[in-house]
């Protein structure tokens, strides 16, 4: 299974290196790597796609890298989507990679009753849900989340004509929701799995660090700051996956 990530000033990312060397620890399976957005120099044996990021909100230039790479000829069939940010824990087949999902996939009500602020992500997510229940796809569960997700290269005109006038939206969409529920139209045999959803904050301890991943296994992901705040995460990578991947210089 080919691995695409969608990276944005990631010259000297930390985040980008201890994923790909959680991916070289643990999993099998590992076709292409496929950067695009703003690949870093230190990548090797990638296949690159730079892509500029002129929009205001993150997803809208995350779903815009993924699109071009699709239009490309980069990526024609299944592909996992990561984030830079997300690391892998334990030993996986990435050709067997389940579909996850942490959920029911909010709406602007869903957060009104919480007394949940409206921020960029949040936004878009309610948005996505509301294009896709007006599209008529499916619309039940969030498929986006600290973990590895799948996109198919034979769902880019059909996402590319869902998202429709995406690019005037106030918050955008979620790439990963789109791929996802085209994806499930097309193949009801599409069973996710629900999992924990795990993200290690700025400032958290060693033993905070140990708890999360162990609920949130096969993955764990950082926030913002995380990686070069106060807080044991940086070391705790460190010494979690100390040697250099393949794709590394």
């Amino acid at each position: 299974m080919d691995l695409l990530y969608v990276v944005k000033g990631a010259e000297d990312s930390l985040e980008l290196r201890m994923s790909l060397r959680s991916v070289e620890a643990h999993a099998r399976n590992v076709g292409r790597l496929i950067v695009t957005g703003e690949p870093p120099s230190w990548l090797k044996d990638a296949v690159a796609v730079p892509c500029d990021s002129p929009h205001r909100r993150k997803q809208m230039n995350i779903l815009r890298a993924i699109l071009k790479t699709m239009e490309t000829g980069a990526v024609t069939g299944p592909v996992l989507y990561s984030s830079d940010d997300h690391y892998l824990l334990e030993d996986m087949d990435f050709d067997a990679h389940p579909w996850y999902h942490n959920g029911r996939l909010p709406s602007y009500e869903m957060y009104a009753v919480k007394g949940m602020r409206i921020n960029a992500y949040r936004g878009s997510l309610a948005a996505t849900r509301d294009l896709l229940r007006d599209r008529g796809l499916p619309h039940d569960l969030k498929m986006s989340g600290h973990f590895n997700t799948h996109l198919d290269g034979r769902d880019f005109k059909a996402v590319a004509v869902v998202a429709g006038e995406y690019w005037n939206t106030p918050w955008g969409y979620e790439p990963s929701e789109l791929f996802a529920a085209v994806a499930r139209a097309r193949n009801p045999a599409i069973v996710p799995v629900k999992k924990y959803d795990g993200k290690v904050m700025v400032g958290v301890t060693r033993a905070f660090i140990e708890g999360e991943a162990k609920k949130s296994a096969p993955y764990l992901s950082s926030a913002n700051g995380a990686m070069d705040g106060p807080g044991d995460l940086r070391p705790w990578l460190l010494e979690k996956f100390p040697r250099k991947s393949r794709w590394e210089k």
